[in-house]
């Protein structure tokens, strides 16, 4: 692949430059990250350059999966939109495109850029594409902080938006991280996007060109070639402006300051209270009969959303759900989500619609209102980004509310009213039900229940009447539709070609002990990985090959021992001085394995001090301390192996676990190990788990 890159960059007549390079960073108190990386930068001119606009993307993919929309499209929409700058008249501004080596194991490659490139000081502006999925739209999901100017261009320019400050707050709350999580922290201006439909098949053997879907290519190029147009021809950096509250409606970004967040809510709060002045002076309002809606709805919400979280523990406890593959994502999920919906949908409209009866239409809606300026509040205060999605019910609350009060009298009007009122709730919610079910899929039922909820008792308060069935009744014939659902859903989501059962079995050989065991992180029960873990695994501990994570659990048994080179750790220099002894160490694999993780443990403080002569990049988030024992993840380990320099508290010993891993089991072992049938596929694990060979062994360095 780097060869391919940098073959068709000098095609186009761009030089390309390769830089091999050292990523090493520290990811947390304990643990590190490091190995050697091969980025590839192109540069074309501009004509008055102030800063440069960066395209990038990754080139590497995980070992078991082709990567096409992980991220090969990015590869793609660079390439192309290099081939299209380069046939026309030239921008501004340079125009750097950075393909990173090293992503997949924790963004090594934007690391080693960040600090090393000699293009790092040139960048005013990073566009990074990348995936989680194989299809769907391209979602604009992250911006570097204040956002303001950022936004106003990406809407001004971009052809088809997809993007909401909501996603930005969700993103940094997730343990999620891209090679932009390196240029925002380098406080590198930038956006970043990805496609995320298609879930299921993300870092997996089913990440393939047959899945990925053209269309999504064709979106994530468009917002390529259409901004590095417009801030190629911008002065970069921009002056910056403050963060905003952005959305979608259909193709049109709406934008705002996120200052304006509070006079919004009073803006609607005062509304609010004006239509109830208005009605009450009319004789239409009751506080009481106000406070019963309010109440009403809100317990109707509320439970709806506790109904979810319950429907979503009870299939859980059913197995219903089998929680196999990657971010909740279930096939035939649809069914499942259809059976609660209509459920839960039947019984809020029910519920709803009695509230109406008891309490009267126009009171239910003003209480209907106020709830939804209360949960607009409330995000406003504690998420201010994603305020506008309550903001949309509540519009859409006071806009049934004032079309009762005005109380039309031609049910034409009255209907096409109540109609058109609730479409700015239905604009917002029904896209971000979408992305949350490719997202974290069905790990947010309840928020998905939550926001239905909103949606039907607004709906219901509008058009519906008390039911004809009794409560009872009515309860019974909600199960009823929701059985009949649940059922569809479970016969239609088999595994098979179409929708594959993850697998996930490696080989580990313990060189001190002399036994080597099949391994799995799930209790598989596919005829591919039951040939290899047999019948009856036991379920344990495996603290030889996970020691960074001592509380892991693995299904294993017994496996033929391969005669296997264990790696090596050779001292080449120790010394001890102001009661610190330092090690020069240099580890390798004698057979050749890519990847290798090293514990290092000692009976004081432990410190990894470099990686072949440097030291880790540091974060702010990290906070400093001494531990017994931290470790280092290394990859893309050469022939003649890693130096490392580690330091120790004292004059004492150094005991070090090394665990090196090759993705070759079906070589090693062609004998045992078939390859993947059809309707198998790997597991979305990282690559230590995926039909990996591992060999461990424990040294002590006195």
């Amino acid at each position: 692949m780097r060869d391919y890159i940098v073959h068709e960059l000098q095609a186009l007549g761009i030089a390309a430059a390769v830089e091999r390079q050292t990523g090493f960073y520290r990811e947390s108190v304990v643990a590190f990250r490091g190995g050697i990386v091969e980025n590839i930068v192109g540069r074309i001119p501009g004509s008055a350059n102030t800063k440069a606009v960066m395209l990038a993307c990754h080139y590497d993919s995980v070992v078991e999966g082709a990567g096409a929309g992980d991220d090969g499209h990015g590869v793609a929409v660079l390439l192309e939109t290099a081939r299209a700058l380069r046939h026309q008249s030239g921008l501004r501004n340079d125009v750097l495109l950075l393909f990173t080596d090293g992503e997949e194991p924790d963004m090594m490659g934007g690391e080693a850029f960040l600090s090393q490139s000699r293009f790092r000081q040139d960048v005013g502006l990073v566009l990074n594409f990348d995936a989680r999925g194989t299809g769907g739209p391209g979602l604009m999901f992250e911006t570097s902080q204040p956002d303001g100017a950022l936004i106003r261009e990406f809407a001004r320019a971009a052809p088809y938006p997809r993007a909401s400050s909501f996603f930005r707050d969700v993103y940094e709350r997730m343990p999620s991280a891209t090679d932009f999580t390196f240029f925002n922290r380098k406080g590198i201006p930038g956006l970043n996007f990805a496609f995320i439909e298609g879930g299921a098949f993300y870092h997996t053997s089913e990440d393939n060109l047959a899945r990925l879907d053209v269309r999504s290519l064709q979106h994530q190029g468009s917002y390529a070639l259409s901004l590095v147009r417009n801030f190629g021809g911008l002065a970069l950096p921009l002056a910056p402006a403050p963060n905003s509250v952005y959305f979608n409606i259909a193709n049109l970004l709406v934008h705002y300051p996120l200052a304006w967040a509070p006079a919004i809510e009073g803006v609607l709060l005062g509304c609010w209270m004006l239509a109830v002045f208005a009605g009450r002076k009319r004789g239409q309002l009751r506080a009481a009969g106000m406070l019963r809606g309010a109440a009403g709805v809100a317990a109707i919400i509320i439970g709806t959303a506790l109904c979810g979280q319950g429907y979503l523990w009870l299939l859980n406890k059913l197995h219903l759900i089998r929680n196999e593959l990657m971010f909740g994502q279930e096939y035939g999920r649809w069914w499942l989500l259809a059976a609660f919906v209509a459920a839960a949908g039947m019984a809020a409209i029910g519920l709803t619609a009695r509230l109406v009866k008891r309490t009267g239409r126009i009171e239910t809606m003003a209480g209907a209102a106020l709830v939804q300026i209360a949960l607009a509040g409330v995000l406003c205060w504690k998420a201010p980004a994603a305020s506008h999605l309550e903001v949309a019910g509540a519009v859409s609350g006071m806009l049934l509310f004032g079309i009762f009060l005005a109380s039309p009298k031609s049910r034409t009007v009255w209907l096409a009213g109540s109609i058109a009122a609730l479409l700015p709730a239905l604009m917002l919610w029904a896209p971000l039900a979408r992305h949350l079910d490719a997202g974290p899929g069905v790990k947010v039922w309840p928020v998905q229940a939550f926001l239905a909820a909103q949606f039907l008792t607004l709906a219901a308060t509008a058009f519906s009447t008390a039911p004809s069935l009794a409560p009872t009744r009515w309860a019974i014939a909600a199960m009823a539709v929701s059985v009949v659902l649940l059922s569809i859903g479970l016969l239609s989501a088999p595994y098979g070609a179409r929708d594959p059962r993850p697998s996930n079995v490696f080989y580990a050989l313990d060189a001190d002990r002399h036994t080597a065991f099949w391994v799995s992180r799930e209790n598989t029960r596919d005829p591919w990985a039951a040939q290899l873990l047999g019948a009856h695994p036991k379920h344990e501990p495996f603290p030889q090959i996970s020691p960074w994570w001592t509380g892991q659990l693995f299904w294993r048994s017994p496996a033929p021992e391969l005669l296997l080179p264990a790696p090596e750790l050779t001292v080449l220099h120790t010394s001890c001085q102001n009661d610190f002894r330092t090690f020069d160490i240099q580890a390798r694999s004698p057979r050749g394995a890519p990847a290798m993780i090293a514990v290092f443990q000692s009976d004081r403080a432990t410190e990894i001090v470099s990686l072949n002569g440097r030291e880790p990049s540091l974060f702010e988030s990290i906070p400093r301390a001494e531990v017994r024992a931290q470790y280092i993840d290394m990859r893309a380990i050469p022939g003649e192996g890693m130096a490392l320099r580690v330091r120790i508290r004292g004059c004492g010993k150094l005991r070090v676990r090394l665990v090196e891993r090759s993705n070759d089991i079906e070589a090693a072992l062609p004998h045992q190990v078939s390859p993947l049938p059809s309707g198998i596929m790997t597991a979305w694990e990282d690559d230590y788990y995926n039909r990996s060979v591992m060999v461990t062994r424990l040294l002590i360095l006195e």
